[in-house]
């Protein structure tokens, strides 16, 4: 029987860790793109293609609104805008402790190269007590985001 334990996410961007994070799912990380496609032809034979598309992968961040590491993204945010070409790229880790439940740990590390922001904040006021209002969601995506296990 396995048995794994988790706990412990670290996610880093351009070398900070990030805490200040919200309630629930607090960052979710997907690749929209297939890897390979494949086709069958005449007489059974099939044909793969690979999709470099499917390498890139998208990252939604849910932070505490004003907290330091929103104000931090926020600050990448209004370079990119800013700087335009001149801006460099993001990147980052996403690290998972895994536990077997006997004592010994493995790292699933994601590494993020290659980022930007895809969306900006989007914001909403609510008079019935809704705490979504006080999330700041990020949304970047990524050129590539290997997986180690460790």
């Amino acid at each position: 029987m396995a048995v794994v334990l988790t706990g412990n996410d670290i996610i880093i961007i351009n070398d900070r860790i990030l805490a200040d994070f919200a309630d629930g799912e607090v960052a979710r990380l997907s690749f929209p793109n297939n890897l390979s496609s494949l086709k069958n032809g005449r007489a059974g034979n099939a044909l793969f293609a690979f999709n470099e598309e499917g390498k890139q992968c998208e990252l939604t961040l849910r932070l505490l609104k004003g907290s330091a590491d929103d104000r931090f993204l926020n600050g990448l945010l209004s370079d990119m805008l800013q700087q335009g070409v001149a801006f460099k790229l993001l990147n980052g880790k996403l690290v998972k402790k895994l536990g077997d439940g006997y004592g010994h740990i493995q790292e699933e590390q994601y590494l993020l190269t290659n980022g930007a922001f895809k969306r900006g904040v989007d914001n909403q006021s609510n008079a019935t007590g809704a705490v979504e209002q006080a999330i700041a969601v990020y949304q970047l995506h990524f050129s590539a985001a290997p997986r180690l296990i460790a």
